[in-house]
């Protein structure tokens, strides 16, 4: 869109232009965790007074904590430790960031207290599913969307096994030659 720059490769290769004379941003919006322990120094240095916005897509901290529920023994140690410190992050971000845009009033509770403003609240386009009129026997098939990015072990990644063990099997079953 008009207006939106999108920086989709490393910083290093953009920082002709954030430092080039006429370039102009009125705000910056980070998402994840990891990108904005990477970024937000140098668009701090080289962007001076330009707001950062942080896109707290989804707090990492809890995914990990719901994680540590499904593991057992060292894993669970290993998953609730890393929760602990990816939470330090989270909150040490929604500190500094400018603004801190969450998903739910859920999460944004969970931030608030940390953030110098309120977190704003972003509702999620699709928040509830609407049913059609057409009965089973007029549809077919099922669409799956996520996102797969964060690679194999991201909780995108552990949801999808799941659905394939544990939920697929029950579909498939009770619709047999249906296609994912």
């Amino acid at each position: 869109p008009a207006g939106v720059q999108l920086i989709d490769q490393p910083l290093e290769e953009h920082l002709a232009v954030l430092t080039r004379v006429g370039s102009r941003y009125s705000a910056v919006l980070i998402s994840r965790p990891h990108n904005y322990e990477q970024v937000s120094e140098v668009f701090r240095r080289f962007l001076p007074g330009v707001p950062v916005i942080y896109d707290a897509e989804a707090l990492y901290f809890r995914r990990l904590e719901r994680q540590a529920d499904l593991a057992t023994n060292s894993t669970r140690e290993r998953l609730l430790e890393d929760a602990r410190a990816m939470r330090a992050l989270e909150e040490s971000i929604a500190a500094e960031a400018d603004v801190v845009v969450c998903i739910s009033a859920d999460e944004a509770r969970l931030l608030n207290g940390k953030s110098k403003r309120p977190v704003v609240v972003n509702e999620p386009l699709l928040a509830r599913a609407t049913f059609s009129d057409a009965g089973f026997s007029d549809r077919s098939n099922v669409g799956f969307v996520a996102g797969w990015s964060a690679g194999a072990n991201s909780p995108n990644a552990d949801g999808l096994r799941w659905f394939a063990r544990h939920v697929w099997p029950l579909v498939l079953a009770r619709v047999p030659g249906v296609k994912l």
